[in-house]
């Protein structure tokens, strides 16, 4: 849904097209107390999304819907970055002209579309997703951007055709994006709270574009991108990681040079990235409350529940029971 029907098209609007068009039909909107944030509940979906402009050209978009009938999604849109972190549950793939996109929970996804393209997508019964970020027009960065060249990963992203670009997991990314969902506050607060995640979301996420156009000393583009490779492997297996035999097999290069490559390009080890990785994967299902501790460090590979809770105090500054307890 944010992925195709909650951007802008052409117009500067905040038509979100067909699933506006399903909202207004079917539902009984009750006042809305969270700021950007609206109630919806009707015969298709119930739940909260998300449609509210930050500035002109800049929108904050999400939802947390669950799906009780199908939704056949289609629309226009032109020259607009659809940025989007997908919480949790599941969000179908969606197509732009003939590029296909798929999204995976954890990850945030970036898609840069240049002129005008149809979108299509499908929300299906019985589903929920948990999904925020933001559109942004090609106009609002000529604006925000003129002759400074530190948005310029961003106007990369209007290069070419279709460009799709994978920022994989970011503990930062995700924070911000359960901020534009959170329901804590109400009213001005709220609203404030939506737009300054928003604008940090869109810096966070210049950040990460510029460290992956960013080549490290002696290493080629190829060579890199087997590294952003490995890393997803890892990401894909975390509870269970190939061996390095495995992956060298898989990535066709040596031990030393893989392991060489990746510190060069995450500043630190295949094992470092792992054990972080695992552990900010525990923090977002400790926060969702999902499962006990003990079966949340079991889930991201750890065996020993002490050495978990061990592990987690080192990362985080607390025990993964402490995560859980309300901030006072």
């Amino acid at each position: 849904m944010t992925h195709l029907a909650s951007f802008p098209s052409s117009r500067e609007s905040l038509r979100p097209a067909i699933l506006e068009d399903a909202v207004g039909a079917l539902s009984t909107q009750s006042p809305n107390g969270h700021g950007a944030l609206t109630p919806t509940d009707n015969a298709v979906m119930h739940g909260h999304l998300l449609l509210h402009p930050v500035q002109v050209g800049l929108n904050a978009t999400g939802y947390d819907m669950r799906y009780e009938g199908h939704l056949h999604l289609q629309d226009e849109a032109e020259d607009v970055i659809l940025c989007s972190t997908l919480i949790a549950g599941k969000s179908e793939p969606m197509s732009v002209d003939d590029c296909q996109v798929t999204f995976t929970t954890g990850h945030t996804n970036l898609i840069g579309i240049p002129g005008r393209r149809l979108c299509r997508g499908a929300c299906l019964r019985g589903g929920h997703s948990v999904v925020a970020g933001f559109t942004m027009q090609r106009a609002w960065l000529d604006r925000m951007a003129d002759s400074d060249a530190s948005l310029d990963p961003l106007r990369r992203m209007f290069e070419g055709d279709v460009r799709i670009e994978s920022i994989g997991v970011s503990a930062r990314l995700q924070q911000l994006a359960r901020q534009c969902l959170s329901r804590n506050y109400s009213g001005a607060l709220a609203t404030m709270l939506v737009e300054s995640a928003t604008l940090a979301t869109v810096v966070e996420v210049v950040n990460c574009l510029g460290m992956a156009c960013s080549l490290p000393p002696g290493m080629t583009k190829r060579q890199v991108r087997r590294v952003h490779e490995l890393r997803a492997i890892l990401d894909a297996r975390l509870a269970d990681p190939p061996g390095m035999e495995e992956l060298c097999r898989t990535l066709a290069v040596n031990a030393t040079t893989l392991r060489s490559h990746f510190k060069a390009v995450f500043g630190t080890t295949i094992f470092g990235w792992l054990r972080d990785r695992r552990l900010e994967v525990a923090r977002m299902m400790l926060l969702e409350r999902s499962f006990p501790v003990a079966e949340v460090g079991w889930r991201v590979g750890f065996s020993n529940a002490g050495a978990f809770s061990m592990a987690y105090r080192r990362r985080f500054g607390h025990s993964p029971k402490e995560e859980r307890k309300p901030a006072h």
